[in-house]
């Protein structure tokens, strides 16, 4: 039974809200905060100016369409990417006037207006405009912008209200209201009423030109109005100096407020993309109002006693709130429940978890006793209920269904109902501080001890101690485990790792792979391996009698582990001093069988952007997996519940923008194409992603396209430097992706060029070149008005001409050796052809055949002109590409299509040498290159495949994704080459040992210009080949995006 006393810590809410938790585990929602979540459960973060705000009084928050939020302030506002604020005020943006800003607000249009204590300004296609009285505002002095469905801006002054529409304001009369009215917020509603606010007038609704006050007389609790919102029911809600108001249909409604409600100044108010009211009070409490109630949270959570000024959802589902003393903050949901003292446990330091046949959770605090977790409640047990001792350290349950629980300075004891056994050093026990407690196969109970050994219980008493005198190594025993095989596994703090087969103990060491000497727990999982957690030497996997080491430097976060848990999706947790992470099992076991070379498990607290999850340390167990598949973790801040197999997906594309180019420490602009000047030494560029979720999670890849072949590593830095680049043209680019992994692959890119010195230009090298031919010619002349006194200096110049005019005759006689070689292939290889259309041509001169017959020599001529016209073609390609003026298209190619394309161009020729075709095209394989030089690769290999196949054979086409690659590969089932043809088959005019197998002719340059062409598109082109073996021709491109803008 649990004593009355106990009840203090469980008010009626904590039923309601444990429902509600364990219903939201199962029903995630994205993009927003969950409304069934307790406001307390959210992570709460913070930015004051130790994180470079200006000012900690915030009074307004925006999120523009771009993602950046606006923070307004005293001292000007502040743009913030989720990781640095960047500031504008009255100094370095003149046009705002004042420093002191009271409201922010984006159009429709993407105008950016900030509303200030002199003047308004507005950001309008990338340009600053001040606004003030002289455009025809009532006041220099805004306090509130508005816009209204129709896409009319209202503004309140503290001289009355504005509107502003096709560039002009006009100021609205209120009825009824003094001339200089003091308007501190504005709504219009569904029904098109507009609610206008005042400080000391109360509220004014003005509807067909006719005005209704409200004021403290009639429906509101005061009569300064701060805020005011419309909810999807068409309600306004109206914020005051003296609580909180509701009208429906116009007409104010009685709201049941929580008494703190009831009695406090409400400053803001935000109705969020779920309907739901979350209302700002003075005192720094933040309430929501859903399904009637009004749930709140305040200084226990860290809003400290300040006024919450303003309210804003991000597009990520964040609530921004901006306060008076503390700076701006923020609620974000996560996947995890913290239970502790706010919650209804006696405290928050909890040691132990355990869960017993029943399902039923148990919670050892250190100081506040036991807590058994059942239904939708907490039961508490202590010192009070007869426990020896409320510091719970370790729990195992007997064959009966009872717990026997350690204490640290209590011994042991058992519970059922209530104590039913204590065991201490009183009667019999080695110690009084219990860590390890295991139920054998007997039943027999095992207590670890701080310093006695290991004490075996039956019939609730002591029948055997194991100590270093018979058999242990140490008598500090931190974890005992009784494997499937009956094997009992224990853990010592420093004897290391021992185990009981039979009656004799084993200590493993170096020989068996295990060297440290604390062993914090024992896990085994569902596949019989032990998973052993040591004191600063990482994990250790042991199978088969082996055990295999895994550390920080494999990737492991840390090499302390308190537990080892398996969730029922296959991965393992290790909860450590420095955190809780997780890592899939297989690749655990992968990287222990040499199979990797290293894990990669993620951080729980990175990934769910929480505070570091410090917990208490070893414990027996300190984690576990519930039968349901939620895992229970101790931690210092609570019992932490985390359902595995709900997963948050932040798909919300990150927007990437490259925010500043510096150069030797001067702003470039980056909204025009940047151009620097000679001699630049360094070049800085900054960029960012707004996802403001998780920004210490956000990663880019950048290139400088004209010095970079590829993009950089993944990083999360958001800027890099060059030195020293040359002149010329390039293009920098980058993208990013959000803390889930969804890339902005479009990313942003500016253009940039470095100007040459006059000595790096072409006019400069052209003027050099003929300063040097002048000279030379000048030094010839003046030679030669010598040449009679200087006989000696002449023979000498004479025998240095001699040896140049050798070496340009050698280079002549090899440059006309190339030229006969190519008029020799030439004239061979054009004269057949060109002798068989003349033979032709005779033939059917002289004879005059048959109608069939002379088909038949036209054909001959034809066929005769085709390749001669195609060994033109191939010398002019093969001399555009040597002197460097092929023009290349690079766009995203579909090479599937383009290879079933070329593929059925031949089947025709094929069929009619009794060939066929094997085709193994894997679909949407995209390259980056030239469509019609692309085409021309294929088509010279698949022809050439052809040609050399012999009658009947089969040749065998694929194309397939290889990692970042498009292979495409050719197989003919030919002749084969020998190592000589492999070494000379690229060169140009070169004759091959194997002959085409249908008769016909080949120039000698289709593969030279082949594999030309596949390296200009920033390919590789190899052959396999043996003689008997046929031939592979394997081509491979960089795979690209088929969305990526070439």
């Amino acid at each position: 039974m649990v004593s009355p006393t106990h009840a203090k810590h469980w008010p009626g809410v904590v039923a309601r809200w444990v429902v509600a938790v364990l219903g939201w585990a199962a029903v995630p929602v994205l993009f927003a905060l969950d409304p069934a979540k307790p406001l307390n459960q959210f992570v709460i973060d913070q930015w004051t100016t130790e994180h470079g705000l200006p000012q900690k009084a915030v009074t307004a928050v925006t999120q523009t369409r771009d993602g950046y939020l606006w923070v307004g302030t005293y001292e000007g506002v502040a743009r913030f990417d989720g990781a640095r604020f960047t500031i504008l005020d009255k100094w370095n943006l003149p046009v705002l006037g004042s420093n002191n800003i009271f409201a922010i607000h984006e159009d429709r249009a993407g105008n950016l207006w900030i509303a200030t204590s002199n003047g308004l300004a507005c950001r309008r296609g990338g340009r600053w405009i001040r606004y003030d009285t002289s455009h025809g505002l009532a006041s220099d002095f805004i306090l509130t912008i508005h816009e209204d469905s129709s896409g009319r801006m209202w503004f309140g002054t503290t001289h009355g209200l504005c509107w502003f529409a096709d560039g002009v304001f006009v100021t609205e009369t209120l009825p009824g209201a003094p001339d200089r009215e003091y308007v501190s917020a504005i709504v219009r509603d569904r029904d098109g009423r507009l609610w206008v606010g005042t400080d000391g007038d109360g509220l004014f609704v003005i509807e067909n030109g006719r005005s209704t006050r409200y004021g403290e007389r009639n429906g509101l609790p005061g009569n300064q109005v701060r805020a005011l919102c419309h909810d999807p029911a068409g309600r306004v809600w109206v914020a005051t100096s003296r609580g909180l108001a509701r009208f429906s249909a116009g007409r104010p409604e009685t709201l049941a407020l929580p008494p703190r409600l009831a009695e406090v100044e409400v400053r803001a108010l935000r109705v969020d993309h779920q309907g739901l009211v979350w209302i700002g009070a003075s005192d720094g409490m933040l309430y929501r109002h859903r399904d009637g109630e009004f749930e709140g949270v305040g200084l226990e959570r860290g809003l400290l006693n300040n006024s919450i000024y303003a309210i804003w959802e991000d597009r990520e589902g964040s609530l921004w709130l901006g306060t008076y003393r503390n700076g701006l903050m923020r609620l974000k949901d996560n996947n995890y429940l913290i239970f502790n003292l706010q919650s209804g446990l006696p405290m928050d330091v909890v040691r132990s978890l355990f869960e017993d046949r029943a399902g039923r959770i148990w919670i050892g605090t250190v100081g506040g006793g036991m807590v058994r977790f059942v239904g939708n409640r907490f039961d508490v047990y202590d010192r009070s209920d007869g426990l020896p001792d409320d510091r719970i350290w370790a729990f195992a349950e007997a064959a009966d269904g009872s717990l026997w629980v350690g204490t640290y300075g209590g011994g042991i004891f058992q519970f059922r109902d209530g104590v039913r056994r204590l065991i201490s050093t009183r009667t019999g026990l080695s110690n009084d501080i219990v860590r390890a407690v295991c139920v054998d196969r007997r039943g027999d109970i095992w207590a670890g001890t701080n310093g006695g050994g290991i004490d075996v219980i039956r019939g609730g008493r002591v029948i055997r101690n194991y100590n270093t005198r018979n058999g242990l190594t140490d008598n500090f025993i931190y974890a005992i485990h009784q494997d499937r095989q009956g094997r009992m596994w224990v853990g010592t703090y420093n004897g290391g790792l021992l185990c009981q087969d039979g009656e004799m103990w084993k200590a493993f060491g170096a020989a068996e792979g295990f060297t440290d000497a604390a062993v914090w727990c024992i896990f085994e999982d569902a596949g019989g391996d032990l998973w052993i957690g040591t004191n600063g030497s990482g994990l250790y996997r042991h199978r088969d009698g082996r055990f295999r080491q895994i550390t920080v430097t494999d990737g492991l976060l840390g090499d302390s582990a308190f537990q080892i848990i398996e969730d029922q999706q296959g991965s393992l947790w290790v909860i450590s001093n420095r955190g809780v992470f997780k890592g899939e099992k297989e690749a655990f076991n992968r990287f222990a069988d040499g199979q990797l070379d290293r894990i990669t498990p993620t951080s729980f607290e990175g990934t769910e952007g929480v505070n570091r999850l410090e917990c208490d340390g070893p414990a027996q167990p300190a984690g576990i997996c519930g039968r349901d598949g939620k895992l229970w973790l101790a931690s210092i801040k609570g019992a932490v519940m985390i359902d595995s197999a709900y997963s948050r997906v932040n798909t919300i594309v990150p927007n990437v923008v490259i925010e500043q180019v510096t150069t030797d420490n001067h702003f470039l602009k980056t909204d025009r194409p940047i151009e620097l000047p000679p001699g630049t030494d360094r070049i800085t560029i900054g960029f960012t992603a707004l996802s403001l979720l998780a920004p210490k999670k956000v990663r880019f890849q950048y290139q400088m396209v004209g010095f970079e072949q590829h993009w950089s590593p993944v990083t999360r830095q958001r800027a890099v430097s060059y030195t020293n680049l040359p002149p010329g043209e390039y293009t920098f680019q980058v993208i990013a992706c959000n803390n889930d992994g969804i890339w902005n692959r479009t990313g942003a890119r500016i253009a940039l060029t470095v100007q040459p010195f006059f000595h790096q230009t072409l006019l400069f090298r052209i003027l050099l070149a003929l300063a040097v031919i002048g000279a030379a010619l000048g030094a010839h002349l003046y030679r030669l008005r010598r040449l009679n006194a200087r006989q000696q200096e002449l023979e000498r110049l004479v025998g240095e001409r001699v040896r140049d005019l050798r070496l340009v005759n050698t280079q002549l006689i090899r440059a006309n050796e190339l030229k006969s070689e190519l008029l020799s292939i030439a004239a061979h290889d054009l004269k057949n052809p060109l002798q068989a259309v003349l033979g032709y041509a005779e033939m059917i001169l002289q004879q005059h055949p048959q109608r069939e017959e002379l088909e038949r020599r036209v054909n001959k001529i034809f066929q005769a002109s085709q390749e001669m016209l195609s060994m033109i073609n191939d010398l002019l390609q093969s001399s555009q590409i040597e002197s460097g003026e092929m023009e290349l298209d690079l766009k995203p190619v579909n090479l599937s299509l383009l290879a079933h394309l070329v593929v059925d161009g031949y089947r025709d020729w094929a069929r009619r040498k009794g060939q066929s075709f094997t085709v193994a095209i894997e679909e949407e394989c995209f390259v980056k290159g030239d469509t019609l030089r692309l085409k021309e690769i294929l088509d010279n290999l698949v022809s050439n495949a052809v040609k050399f196949s012999p009658l009947d054979g089969v040749i065998d086409v694929r194309v397939e994704s290889v990692e970042d690659r498009i292979r495409f590969e050719i197989r003919d089932s030919g002749s084969g080459l020998t190592p000589d043809d492999l070494t000379r088959i690229f060169g140009r005019f070169q004759r091959l040992s194997t002959q085409p197998t249908g008769g016909e002719s080949s120039t000698g340059l289709g593969l030279h210009i082949t594999k030309r062409l596949v390296e200009l598109q920033h390919g590789v082109i190899r052959i396999e080949s043996s003689p008997g073996a046929g031939s592979v021709f394997i081509v491979e491109f960089p795979a690209t995006d088929a969305a990526q803008d070439a």
